[in-house]
């Protein structure tokens, strides 16, 4: 947890699990402000959402990322509201490392992607050259032909080489999958 003033954005006060977390000596965060704990890129984000929190009383939720001291980014539920403290109207921040949680869910994302393919490859690919090997083997039981078995028996192993492969390629996009 943290106060920042709401027009300078310089820390105010800090706890101890924020100094544990961030890295940063109290005196280090009372010399700095709530855009020094945010990556460069995310600046303009934070304007506007500052913005939009004046504008809604001083209350917000919101993920974001923040860097800690050492540089390592980390995402974190912000949970903003005024405060008085010292007199003035300040800004109280509860923040909440969620990464764990978003490298789940990324990895869940990822893995019904994965997944998603391998219904595809199945519904479809392999339905082309499994029905051209029912279609050829019933040819194959109606023929009377000799030159005409031997045609149809080389479709069937074309065919049945070409759906080994799609079942080769199934198998190693399964075996890629990550399961949580």
């Amino acid at each position: 947890m943290w106060i920042f003033d709401s027009k300078t954005l310089r820390f105010l006060q800090v706890n101890g699990a924020a100094i544990r977390k961030y890295g940063y000596t109290r005196s280090e965060f009372n010399s700095m402000t709530i855009k020094d704990i945010r990556p460069a890129e995310d600046i303009d984000e934070l304007m506007d959402t500052l913005a939009k929190i004046s504008a809604n009383n001083g209350a917000a939720t919101s993920i974001v990322k923040h860097l800690s001291k050492n540089g390592r980014l980390f995402y974190s539920e912000v949970r903003c509201s005024d405060i008085v403290y010292q007199g003035k109207t300040e800004r109280l921040v509860i923040s909440t490392d969620i990464t764990q949680q978003i490298q789940y869910t990324q990895a869940i994302e990822k893995q019904n992607e994965q997944l998603r393919e391998i219904a595809y490859l199945q519904s479809h690919i392999v339905r082309a050259p499994l029905s051209r090997i029912l279609g050829l083997v019933n040819m194959l039981k109606t023929s009377h032909d000799k030159q005409s078995e031997t045609e149809i028996i080389e479709y069937l192993d074309k065919s049945a080489k070409e759906l080994d492969e799609v079942v080769r390629a199934i198998v190693n996009k399964t075996e890629s999958v990550d399961l949580l």
